[in-house]
This record gives C-alpha cells, structure tokens and sequence, in this order.
C-alpha cells in the first residue's frame, strides 16, 4: 500500500497519543473497523463506566479509550474511527491509518458486519499486511442468523490464518467474562483460585466420572448422543404482574346486572372472625413468571459437536436467547414393546382412535 514514514510524514505518525500500562504485562487493544458495525457497542460493552472521551492530539476527531480487567490483566483498549480503508481520504481515516501502521498495538480486533462480510473485508485484509495480531469479530450475527446468513468462521480461520470470534454485541453474545465485581466475593476467589477468568454462570452438577476430569477441562454437546432422555432445566419468561384470572386460571364471576366491578377479582379468602387469616397456597395476584421450570423426558434427536449444538425435541423452558442446564433424566419412562408400543391409552390423543380414512388402519 506504500504506507511508511516517506509516505505519509513524520508529523502524521506521531499522533502524541500516550498510553499508559500499569504493568509490563497489559496489553494494548485496537478496536478498528467501518462505520456502523457496532465498534462502539463493543467498546462499551468490555470497558463499561472505565473510560474517556476526548480528542485526539492536534486533531478534532473524537478519541475514546478505556481498560477492563481479563483473566487478572488489565488492558488499554481504543476505539480507533470507522474507516472502510487504511488509504486515508478524511481526517479520521488518517488517525486509524496511523495508529494501525505506526502505534504499538499487541492485539487489533477488526470488528465485522457479519450480514455483508465482504464490503468488510478489505479493511482486514489490509490490516494484515501491517501487523499479524489481528483478531477478525464477526458482529451482528442475531442479524445474520434472520436472514438465514450461514459463515463458517473454522474455515474462515483457516483461510486468513487468523482468529475468528463470533459476538452479538448488543445481546451482550460473546462477552465470555465479566467483572470481578459483578460477583461475590466467594464466587471470585472460587474461580481465582483455580486460575479461570470472571465467569457470569456458576453451576454444578454431579458427574459419574468425575475423578477422570481436571479443572478447565471442557464439556461440550458429544456427551450426549441421539435418542438419550434429558432433562432441561430454565427460568421461564416473565410476564409481570398479573391477576388470578391469568396467573391461576380462576374463573370470572357472573356478568350479569348487579355484578359491580369485581369480575376478575380473587374473591372472598376466608371468615373475618375465625380463623382472621388467610392460609397459606391460596390464589392471588403477583408476578407470574421468572420461575426455575424443569421439563423431563426430552428426546435428543441430533448432535453436532462442530457447532457443539444438541437439538432437543419438545418444549424448552424460557425465552429465546435464555440459559438453560440439560442433564441425563432422572426419571426414565419405560419403553412398551409389542403390538401395543406407540398406541396411547388416552382416547383423546389420535394414537388411540382408528381412523378409517387412514391406508394403515384400512390395510388390516
């Protein structure tokens, strides 16, 4: 590209920019990409409330930097201007030029569209050629996953020999770590003590082989296989406050002349006088959802290990998005054998009832 000190002038190399480490193990991060890829939402999404606006020196372009704590190391992270090309045409072109070519970087994330990844991909291919810490971040990918967009980032690593991430910065998708204050104090040193970085989600569960795992060991989907039971576990959607009509399934009362305004209310709960209190387990109004919902018996029809993906047939507690926890199921239904297996005993369920119009029933 012809990018050297020659080229561009000493004054445009020296941005005056001064970044500071606290230790000589930090890292300085770059955060490049074009315009409206979400570069911003990323930004404040790692460094929350840790950071500052300003200018960039003898410039009037906005300068943003911050640091967040990984893994016990602090690191200094900038939020370079969108640029579609490291060939300055504009004055925030020329800043991200510079810092890319001539500042010292340890790691730069290039941040993606993943809907249009190929108008993306000249400013990482340029990157490249100027330094080999690159690490390519395909954002938006809840977008990408609507318009039926599939990218295979293995084979994608694989080509431009460099790291893929896949992230939805707004869903907060693909932030693995939080921060250490985000968690109690025992659930921090837990995790500090056996050298893991601040976890959002602390579960455990009891294992046959446990004696034969190490701390950091990895449990993907491949535990599991086709046709297991499971059990899933997750908190249900929430759907505020609401009354016993919705909550409990009450019934309404009377519509009739002289009913007054009380047609989804609880009613009368008990005497006034004896026992003067109402017992415990009856119907009221008061938030409905947001409970820890278990549903058993699930049937595993697929695995993939490459997406570490279980498909699971039945209905899955909470919203789109939610975490949920699969086990093996506790309790297995026996499986009928001979003439009778798969007829239902409940006549109201279509496995009971022959149906003349069906060849299979007509055929006997």
């Amino acid at each position: 590209m012809g990018l050297t000190n020659s080229s561009t002038g000493i004054r445009a190399v020296d941005s005056g920019l001064e970044i500071r480490r606290q230790t000589p193990e930090d890292r300085v991060v770059a955060l490049a990409g074009n315009p409206n890829v979400g570069k911003s939402t990323v930004f404040n999404g790692l460094t929350g409330l840790n950071q500052h606006t300003g200018n960039w020196p003898g410039k009037t372009v906005e300068l943003a930097k911050g640091h967040y704590t990984h893994r016990y190391r602090q690191n200094q992270m900038i939020d370079l201007p969108g640029t579609y090309s490291l060939l300055a045409h504009s004055s925030e072109e020329e800043v991200t030029r510079n810092y890319v070519c001539f500042e010292p970087c340890d790691v730069c994330l290039v941040i993606c569209d993943a809907t249009v990844l190929e108008r993306n991909l000249n400013l990482v291919l340029q990157t490249m050629e100027i330094t080999d810490h690159v690490v390519l971040v395909l954002n938006l990918m809840d977008e990408a996953k609507k318009k039926n967009i599939t990218i295979d980032t293995e084979k994608l690593a694989k080509l431009l020999k460099v790291r893929v991430v896949e992230m939805s910065a707004r869903n907060h998708e693909g932030f693995e770590d939080v921060k250490e204050s985000k968690l109690s104090k025992p659930e921090a040193g837990h995790l500090k003590k056996n050298g893991i970085g601040m976890l959002k989600n602390l579960k455990e569960f009891k294992l046959e082989n446990a004696a034969e795992l190490n701390v950091g060991d990895v449990l993907k989907a491949d535990v599991f296989a086709a046709g297991d039971k499971v059990d899933v576990t997750g908190t249900s959607k929430g759907h505020g406050y609401a009354g016993v009509v919705k909550r409990h399934g009450a019934q309404r009362t009377p519509t009739s002349h002289g009913g007054g305004p009380v047609h989804r209310h609880a009613g009368s709960m008990g005497s006034g006088t004896d026992p003067s209190r109402i017992f415990k387990g009856k119907i009221g109004a008061g938030h409905m959802g947001v409970d820890q919902v278990t549903v058993q018996n699930l049937d595993v029809v697929q695995v993939d290990p490459e997406l570490n993906m279980l498909v699971i047939r039945g209905a899955i507690p909470g919203p789109k998005g939610g975490l949920v926890y699969v086990k093996s199921s506790a309790k297995v239904a026996p499986v009928k054998k001979g003439e009778g297996a798969g007829i239902s005993l409940n006549p109201q369920k279509a496995s009971a009832r022959v149906n003349p119009q069906k060849a299979s029933a007509r055929n006997k």
